[in-house]
């Protein structure tokens, strides 16, 4: 038996896809030094082994969601293989009006050690599409720090929401499809509710 493990072509595209999904101005410079490779043409290399033609057709088919993708891996643990056994994260039913996660004892399996506060939230519209898509399910850590750029879990009145973080004075969270859709955070006791970063996507293709 080889002492070498096969290394996995869906499982490389789907670490630099998931790279692109959290920071979309990823570079293939950023991407060799967060996958851990040597030199940049090892992130070419693989990318010739997908349908599309360089990284700038890849990274349009990932955030429009033609990219078909063969792992779920999280974005803090991208090194991490899916032997690993998972865990589970509770699925979120509602919201109390003081942003309390309502579950009902249905687990959502990640292979990531997510704080013990994360939960998982399936979308139940395509308004965020096509970032995101109605069944989608987010994985939500309330512990982890949003970083530029990155997708954050917003409380409203109404309903929970998706928005990317741009912090500052004030901080900005912006509708990922809608750029014009801007909202503020300003002062601690705004009418909405920064519940957590969105750490992980779980799509089903049928």
């Amino acid at each position: 038996m080889s002492p070498y493990k096969r290394v996995d072509t869906t499982e490389q595209l789907e670490r630099i896809a998931q790279a692109i999904r959290i920071n979309p101005e990823i570079t293939v410079g950023e991407l060799k030094d967060l996958l851990g490779y040597a030199q940049e043409k090892s992130i070419y290399y693989w990318l010739k082994k997908s349908p599309y033609k360089g990284i700038r057709k890849f990274r349009q088919a990932v955030l429009t969601g033609q990219y078909n993708p063969g792992y779920p891996f999280p974005a803090e643990h991208l090194s991490q293989s899916a032997e690993t056994p998972p865990r589970g994260v509770p699925l979120a039913t509602g919201f109390s009006p003081q942003g309390q996660v309502e579950t009902e004892g249905q687990l959502v399996p990640v292979f990531a050690d997510y704080s013990a506060k994360s939960f998982a939230y399936r979308l139940k519209s395509n308004d965020y599409f096509p970032t995101f898509s109605r069944g989608d399910l987010l994985i939500v850590d309330p512990q982890a720090k949003p970083s530029q750029g990155s997708f954050v879990f917003v409380l409203t009145e109404e309903e929970p929401q998706i928005h990317r973080f741009y912090p500052g004075t004030p901080t900005l969270l912006v509708h990922p499809v809608i750029p014009n859709c801007v909202k503020t955070i300003s002062t601690p006791d705004e009418e909405l509710s920064l519940l957590g970063s969105v750490v992980q996507l779980v799509r089903t293709f049928i």
